[in-house]
């Protein structure tokens, strides 16, 4: 017998025992880890799945709810201008401007955990150009009046994750909506054609009477980018009948012209076109309508024997609107905290270059910053030969005056502008008269109608041939100019059918005196 073979092999038992048992505990805990492993990777998995296959949909969805909420809002601001412009025409109307406040929802699309980011949108007020011309003839064609309006506009672009980019604008009572390409009016502007039928309905002549609403959206250019709710406030100034043939007994009114500029001539071609179908105008023989240039759409009523332009009305409405951001009296907690694109702050030193900067002195010649109508590259009318002292001479032909860049234009297209300014605020002192002064070549059988300031200039342009330069110059009254923004010249020429006719400018400018 071995002595304590019991006690050795009930040593050696427990030893395997202690070693299996371990080797249990470290194989519970691999397994563990691997189930913890093959879990995450499941839920990993899931959620990719999530991520790529419904999160997108979730996005688009969400930011398509979000275009329709900022849709509501622009749809809210037409109303409200709508609202003040009848305000206004009331005998109710406050003495104070009266204001109201649009609230714009500029961020959301987020979807909570997956995607909480927003989508962003910018806010602009009058930073994109938009001007109606009406042109009022007579029974010989001749322009007896016109009107500019200076509308402005609100555009709200929003960038977008997943659903399609879209652009949302207000313009002279109109709400359009646009990808950038293409654009379509989703409620139309204060723009109406009524016909009706003179001594009876088996009469062949039909009497139309036509309404138009300018809307003029004052105050300054200004934008904010944010992705949470922006305040734009409407302040009401004025609103008045601007001309109504039927107040004037002596009136020739047989025809009239609508000349656009704006971004978004398509959406206004269609609404033109519709109109005048719906009123019973036929195409060609009662109304022309056509894009000319990239921006600017032009709409003529037509006069013939059997058709009668009975009564035009036009109206306008100001309305002043201003982004209060940071320097609203709305509390935060209506409205959230702000994100601005604009800084709010501006030292006295800085107010002070902008306020020289924006007054325009006496004596000098200044070239105009903003055309409408027929697309007028301005950069061309700047500069001229300055080898001549055309500047001393009086109006006639420039001997030995050459040009390399001047604005050419083809009478095959009417020319019809409306030269300003929007950088100057005041004049350094007040002018007595303004001298205006354009180069220029033309070829014409007929004579243009110009008006400067609201005065009709009576001396014509002359029509020479070949290559020869002529100045025009004229002075003018300044009893009826307030500030810079008064110094409006207005050219239209209408197309020329027969040979070629053609009007070419190489300067254009005005001295205040």
């Amino acid at each position: 017998m071995i002595p304590n073979a019991s006690f050795i092999g009930k040593e050696t038992r427990e030893t395997n025992q202690g070693m299996f048992s371990r080797f249990l505990k470290s194989e519970s805990a691999a397994a563990t880890i691997i189930l913890a492993v093959l879990l995450l990777g499941l839920v990993f998995t899931m959620v990719s799945i999530v991520r790529l296959e419904y999160v997108p949909e979730w996005k688009c969805a969400a930011e398509q709810d979000h275009m329709y909420e900022i849709w509501n809002d622009f749809q809210e601001l037409k109303i409200r201008i709508d609202m003040l412009s009848r305000l206004m025409e009331s005998s109710s109307y406050p003495a104070n401007d009266f204001s109201i406040t649009v609230p714009f929802r500029m961020g959301k699309g987020d979807i909570p955990v997956f995607e909480p980011s927003r989508s962003d949108g910018k806010l602009e007020v009058n930073k994109e150009r938009c001007v109606m011309i009406i042109t009022l003839y007579n029974s010989t064609n001749e322009v007896m009046k016109f009107y500019n309006f200076s509308c402005g506009g609100i555009t709200c672009y929003l960038q977008n994750k997943q659903y399609p980019d879209q652009f949302f604008r207000y313009e002279n009572g109109a709400l359009i909506l646009s990808d950038g390409a293409s654009s379509v009016m989703r409620q139309p502007p204060i723009f109406t054609i009524e016909n009706e039928t003179i001594d009876g309905s088996n009469s062949n002549s039909n009497s139309y009477t036509v309404n138009i609403r300018a809307v003029q959206l004052s105050g300054k250019a200004d934008s904010v980018s944010s992705n949470t709710i922006t305040p734009l406030e409407l302040t009401g100034l004025s609103s008045n009948q601007v001309y109504d043939s039927s107040e004037n007994e002596n009136t020739n009114l047989k025809a009239f012209n609508l000349t656009i500029a704006t971004k978004y001539p398509d959406a206004w071609i269609s609404y033109l076109n519709e109109t005048a179908k719906n009123a019973g105008l036929k195409y060609d023989t009662d109304y022309e309508i056509e894009k000319r240039d990239p921006d600017c759409v032009y709409f003529k009523f037509i006069h013939t024997d059997d058709k009668n332009l009975d009564r035009l009305c036009i109206n306008e409405s100001v309305i002043e609107a201003a982004l209060r951001v940071g320097g609203s009296s709305l509390s935060s907690e209506d409205f959230g905290s702000q994100e601005s694109g604009e800084g709010d702050d501006t030292s006295e030193s800085e107010e002070d270059t902008s306020e020289n900067e924006n007054t325009m002195k006496l004596n000098q010649w200044y070239c105009f910053e903003t055309v409408s109508g027929t697309n007028v590259d301005l950069s061309k009318l700047k500069d001229y030969d300055s080898k001549s002292n055309f500047l001393t001479q009086k109006s006639g032909k420039l001997s030995d005056y050459s040009s390399n860049n001047a604005f050419e234009h083809n009478l095959n297209n009417q020319l019809e502008s409306t030269f300003g300014f929007n950088s100057f605020t005041e004049f350094e002192s007040q002018p007595n008269s303004v001298t205006i002064l354009m180069v220029y070549q033309c070829n014409l059988n007929s004579d243009p109608y110009m008006t400067f300031a609201g005065n009709k200039l009576d001396k014509t342009l002359q029509k020479g041939t070949g290559n020869n330069w002529y100045l025009y110059k004229q002075d003018i009254s300044a009893a009826s100019i307030n500030d810079p923004s008064d110094l409006k010249f207005y050219l239209n020429i209408d197309k020329k059918g027969e040979g070629k006719k053609y009007i070419n400018i190489d300067y254009l400018a005005v001295r205040p005196n």
